[in-house]
C-alpha cells in the first residue's frame, strides 16, 4: 500500500533512533566524567538504515545534485557528548537522563512535507507495532517550516517505550536527501527545553566548500601572553613556560591542556621556506609531528587529529594551523582518550575562535 510505505519512510530515521536506544539502555555511562563543559558540535554521521523498497521504476544512474547538502552542523547543548557506539549526543547524565540528539540522513522523501499529525500519529504507530515494540506514541503538532531555508516539517510528539518517556521534537529536512534531526528530553520536567531550541536554531547544512559558523557567547574569553586569543570553556588557565619547552602559548585544566607553537617568517625563511600557504605549512608540520595529513572540518579549521600514549596514558590531540602576520602558528587540544567524545567536538569550535597577531 504506497500510504503504507510514506508512513514507513517518514518513520525510518526517528524508529531506527528508538530502536538504538532500546538496545542501550543498560550501557554505564564513560567511566571518567568531565569536571568541564564539553562537545559542542553534533556528529555530522549517524546511524542509518539501508532502504527495504526496491524503486517501482527504472531510474537513470543516480547522479550528486549541483546543491547537493555535504554535512550538517549542529551545536549541542552544554554537557552533552558522543556515544561513540550510536552515534547519539547523550545527556551528561546518561544513563539516569536517556536524552538525546540524533541526526540521521535517509534518502529524499518530499511525502514527509504533505503529511498531517493524524497521519503522523498513524505511522509511528504502525511502525512501532511492526518492530514488536511495546509502546505508546501521541503526536501533538505538526507543522511546516523551514530549516537553514529547506522545507522542513517539525512535528513534537510523546512517546513512552520501556518504561521511559520522551518528550521529542523531530525536524524532517528535505534537501538533495532527508535529514531527521530528533530532539528526545526524557526528563519529568521538559529540562532540556530551552537548551534543544537554541540547538535547533544552530542547524546548518553545508553544501560542498561551505562552513559554519560556531557560536562562543557561552565560552571563556583568552588573551595569551604570546598574543594568541582564542574562546574555550572556562576553568583554564595560562602557565608560563620555559624557552626550552619550544611553546610559545601553554594553558591547562583538570582534563584538558592547549600548546601553541609560533614559526616566524624569519625562522621559516632560514629554514628555506619563503613564501607558504596554510595548507603548505600544514604538510610541514604533518611531517615534523608525524601525523596524517591536514582537512578542513565543518567550520573552516584546517585540522588532523592523533592518539599517542605515554607515561600518563593514551591522549586525545586535536591539531589545527593559523596564519598571523608574522607566520603560522601550530596549535593543538589534548585530553586524555577517555574524554574524546566530551571534547572532539568542542575542541573544533575552540579552534574556530583562534586569532593570531
Amino acid at each position: 500500500m504506497k500510504t503504507g510505505k510514506q508512513f514507513l519512510a517518514l518513520t525510518l530515521g526517528l524508529l531506527l533512533v528508538l530502536g538504538l536506544f532500546a538496545g542501550c539502555q543498560q550501557e554505564k555511562a564513560p567511566a571518567t566524567e568531565p569536571s568541564t563543559e564539553p562537545v559542542t558540535e553534533a556528529p555530522t554521521e549517524a546511524p542509518t538504515e539501508e532502504p527495504t523498497e526496491a524503486p517501482t521504476e527504472a531510474t537513470e544512474p543516480a547522479t550528486e545534485p549541483e546543491d547537493a547538502v555535504t554535512n550538517v552542523f549542529l551545536q549541542e547543548p552544554e554537557g552533552f557528548f558522543v556515544d561513540t557506539t550510536t552515534g547519539f549526543l547523550r545527556a551528561p547524565g546518561f544513563p539516569d537522563d536517556m536524552s538525546y540528539i540524533s541526526v540521521i540522513p535517509t534518502p529524499q522523501n518530499t511525502a514527509v512535507l504533505d503529511m498531517s499529525a493524524e497521519q503522523y500519529e498513524a505511522a509511528m504507530k504502525l511502525s512501532l507495532a511492526a518492530m514488536g515494540q511495546d509502546a505508546e506514541a501521541t503526536v501533538e503538532s505538526v507543522e511546516k517550516t523551514e530549516v537553514d531555508g529547506y522545507p522542513t516539517v517539525k512535528s513534537v510528539s510523546q512517546l513512552t517505550m520501556s518504561g521511559a518517556t520522551f518528550y521529542i521534537t523531530d525536524y524532517q529536512i528535505v534537501a538533495s536527501q532527508n535529514y531527521s534531526i530528533t530532539f528526545a528530553d526524557a526528563t519529568a520536567d521538559g529540562a532540556w527545553a530551552d537548551a534543544f531550541d537554541q540547538a535547533a536554531a544552530s542547524i546548518d547544512l553545508l553544501k560542498e566548500g561551505e562552513t559554519a559558523t560556531a557560536d562562543f557567547s557561552d565560552l571563556a574569553k583568552y588573551d595569551l601572553s604570546c598574543g594568541l586569543s582564542l574562546s574555550a570553556m572556562d576553568g583554564l588557565a595560562e602557565v608560563e613556560t620555559e624557552e626550552e619547552s619550544g611553546y610559545d602559548g601553554y594553558m591547562e585544566s583538570n582534563d584538558v591542556l592547549f600548546f601553541a607553537v609560533h614559526d616566524t617568517k624569519e625562522e621559516l625563511l632560514e629554514a628555506g621556506y619563503s613564501k607558504l600557504s596554510l595548507e603548505q605549512y600544514g604538510r610541514l608540520v604533518s611531517e615534523a609531528y608525524e601525523l596524517d595529513a591536514f582537512s578542513t572540518d565543518n567550520l573552516g579549521n584546517l585540522y588532523v587529529t592523533d592518539t599517542d600514549t605515554n607515561d600518563s596514558g593514551e591522549i586525545f590531540y586535536y591539531f589545527t594551523v593559523v596564519q598571523g602576520t608574522d607566520g603560522f602558528w601550530t596549535c593543538y587540544f589534548a585530553c586524555y582518550n577517555d574524554l574524546m567524545p566530551y571534547y572532539v567536538s568542542a575542541f573544533s569550535i575552540w579552534a574556530s575562535s583562534i586569532t593570531a597577531p
